[in-house]
């Protein structure tokens, strides 16, 4: 991915000399080109920014609804096994990385965040990797075999802590804005019980959560106990299927019977295969069919 930081600090990009030209930039002082997969390239740290796990929290201060805000996203090999002339991969990330392990991304990702219900892969070549079964047995084994379920976590225990932890005015609001319409609009509509519904309602006056120019921070925190019993007894907890989805497509040219039933073993969905040239119409079909014979 190119990045560019809007302080004209530095960039990433694959187009350094237009970028400097435009921006009035250095080339290798506030330029730089490919990863940022090492530490020291930005500070005097030992943080590697390609490696660093994705803040979900920001997801809730904004206004926009992302497809994929369900998921874990992430990789599992890093670069390309091709040197395709029309794909930038190749000079972003030269080195093929053939197994990345995710298990305690995920898990940090689950204490800070929740569970989420989808695996979104973001790997550009996968297939190519010779340790695909060890990452096809990794996926397994972090509980997105075919079959697997989810059960949506607490949002109400996740807004708090983001909100807990938060310094930020700025944000702070923007949480009580998604606090105040989860509990106001999801949980109050969810209530079936007539008494439980008009005590849920005294607790939000009481604490002044029914108003959304009221809603504070500190009341909030205040109140989370008593609220969240009925938040627990009412929030969503059906089981819902887990899908993995390999989100820049699978190389048909790769794809044979025991590439395929490995992925048989994983609830794929939606099955993405690239089709980058006419020249492959015979790989893509054969890819088509092996991923129709294991259930793809």
């Amino acid at each position: 991915m190119d990045n560019y930081n809007i302080s004209r600090r530095c960039c990433s990009i694959i187009i350094p000399d237009i970028i400097a030209k435009e921006a009035d930039l250095i080339v290798g002082k506030n330029i730089i080109t490919g990863l940022l997969d090492k530490p020291g390239i930005l500070d005097d740290n030992e943080i590697n920014i390609d490696e660093l796990t994705p803040d979900y929290s920001i997801l809730e201060t904004i206004d926009h609804k992302y497809p994929l805000d369900t998921g874990y996203l992430t990789y599992m090999t890093r670069g390309c096994t091709r040197t395709c002339s029309f794909c930038a991969v190749p000079k972003l990330e030269p080195i093929y990385k053939d197994k990345i392990s995710i298990n305690q991304q995920l898990d940090l990702i689950k204490k800070k965040h929740g569970d989420r219900k989808d695996l979104i892969l973001m790997d550009n070549n996968v297939l190519g990797s010779p340790l695909f079964p060890k990452i096809i047995e990794e996926i397994v084994e972090m509980g997105f075999g075919v079959g697997s379920k989810f059960t949506p976590p607490n949002k109400f225990d996740i807004l708090c802590n983001y909100i807990k932890n938060e310094k930020d005015q700025l944000n702070i609001s923007r949480y009580e804005k998604r606090i105040y319409e989860y509990l106001n609009e999801y949980i109050f509509n969810r209530i079936t019980k007539k008494e439980d519904k008009l005590n849920y309602l005294s607790l939000l006056t009481l604490y002044g959560i029914n108003k959304k120019e009221n809603i504070k921070k500190e009341l909030i925190l205040e109140s989370k106990d008593e609220l969240n019993y009925y938040v627990e007894k009412y929030r969503l907890k059906t089981p819902k299927n887990r899908y993995v989805d390999f989100n820049q497509g699978i190389d048909c040219r790769y794809v044979d019977e025991e590439k395929m039933k490995l992925l048989s073993q994983i609830p794929i969905r939606p099955m993405r295969i690239a089709f980058d040239h006419i020249s492959l119409k015979e790989k893509y079909e054969n890819a088509i069919r092996l991923a129709d014979k294991y259930g793809g």
